[in-house]
């Protein structure tokens, strides 16, 4: 990704922060940035992350398998998101439960047998 590509995403979303001042970008199992993409793809991604926290002012939350954080320091564009790194351990009792249970709930769906946390 360059950057002139990215200038409309910024864009966009600069423009909807007057209605939704706290924007918040989840980007889930961000481990796979490395696994699965080419160096330019990894750089031009982590570059629009960094820009959307300083350019746009949104929150972005990465959830990353912690072997993969060292790959984060190689790209720059990740600094002001690692600045602000909160390590979390993996849920677990009722934690984890509720992991499990609730969006199942939402969904209209009852799990069965042994949940964890219990």
């Amino acid at each position: 990704m360059r950057a002139e590509k990215t200038d409309p995403l910024l864009a966009v979303l600069g423009a909807g922060r007057g209605r939704h001042p706290q924007t918040l970008i989840v980007v889930d199992q961000f481990e796979e940035l490395f696994t699965l993409c080419s160096p330019g793809v990894q750089t031009g991604f982590a570059d629009l992350l960094g820009r959307l926290a300083i350019e746009v002012d949104v929150h972005v939350l990465l959830s990353c398998a912690n072997d993969f954080l060292i790959h984060c320091n190689a790209h720059r564009g990740l600094a002001p998101i690692a600045s602000d790194l909160t390590m979390l351990d993996p849920p677990a009792g009722n934690s984890l439960r509720r992991a499990l249970v609730q969006p199942a709930l939402l969904c209209g769906y009852r799990l069965r047998g042994r949940v964890p946390g219990r």
